[in-house]
């Protein structure tokens, strides 16, 4: 049930799919009535595994959140207008959206909480995607005249880079946000965990579980790892449960990737793993990894 990319398409202007890549492997794995609009914008809520779906309707816009393991549908805020950009933030559990104001037809960047609330939006000129430092949370947005905006995860402004009229930017991502990922067997009840800290090739690696992703532990501005450090934290960290855990304190590869896994103690429970490796050239000497949601059933 590991969704690893995912892809928007409309369908005869009836229903409009979410499919499932896997590989060479194309399935559909959901279906969304046209009442909610066109999907234009997606990203995955990494405190429950959830979808989140920015629409388009008209002039209006729905967020919506697809619950993994129901495919269930309900309905965030219909409150920001036609959506063309969504991520999460780990150190807040908020999700960033750009979307279009109906009435000005300019853009706007806003913050929503988990209940759909908006929190605090800011004028932004012609942007059409934003994404999420998995790992620092810093937030980028980027338009169609060729600049990038740079914000805090709370919503404060650091500054914008202008890289020229010619550069129309249709996307946007950050390199290497990714360390971590994990791929579950249910049947054995068993999470793996694949590592891939490319700039720390060699380094010492260590791994802990938590029942919570924030407040996480900050090092320093822009520098955390989004855990919070709970009973479960320090039984885990570095392979303190060596029955449960194997390969939680270790080397990595001569180009960065390692293996761990570990056994979830019972069904139904949700538990949150990252990892860092020790690297003198990285802030605090921790190149530290994002953070993944595992909850089996």
């Amino acid at each position: 049930k590991h969704i690893t990319s995912r892809l928007l398409c409309p369908d005869n202007y009836v229903r409009l799919y979410i499919w499932r890549v896997y590989g060479s492997s194309t399935s559909l794995w959901r279906g969304i009535p046209s009442s909610y609009g066109q999907p234009s914008a997606i990203c995955r809520d990494g405190n429950t595994g959830d979808w989140i779906v920015g629409t388009k309707l008209n002039f209006n816009g729905q967020l919506l959140r697809i619950d993994r393991k129901s495919f269930g549908i309900s309905v965030l805020s219909t409150l920001l207008g036609p959506i063309v950009g969504v991520d999460w933030i780990p150190q807040t559990g908020e999700y960033v959206v750009v979307s279009e104001r109906t009435l000005t037809y300019t853009k706007s960047l806003s913050w929503v909480t988990p209940s759909g609330k908006v929190r605090y939006s800011a004028h932004a000129a012609a942007a059409n995607c934003v994404t999420v430092n998995q790992k620092t949370g810093q937030v980028f947005v980027a338009n169609t005249r060729g600049s990038v905006w740079e914000y805090t995860y709370s919503g404060s402004y650091k500054k914008i880079v202008n890289y020229g009229g010619s550069y129309s930017f249709t996307g946007i991502d950050c390199w290497e946000d990714q360390n971590v990922s994990v791929t579950t067997h249910t049947s054995r009840k068993t999470v793996h965990i694949q590592l891939a800290f490319n700039r720390s090739p060699s380094a010492s690696c260590f791994l802990a579980l938590s029942f919570a992703p924030n407040p996480g532990l900050q090092f320093s501005p822009n520098h955390w790892l989004n855990l919070n450090p709970d009973p479960l934290f320090f039984l885990t960290m570095a392979g303190k449960l060596p029955y449960f855990t194997n390969g939680f304190a270790g080397r990595l590869s001569s180009v960065g990737n390692g293996v761990a896994y570990f056994v979830m103690p019972i069904f139904g429970v949700r538990v949150y793993v990252s990892a860092v490796a020790v690297n003198s050239a990285f802030p605090d000497g921790l190149d530290v990894g994002n953070v993944e949601v595992v909850d089996m059933w």
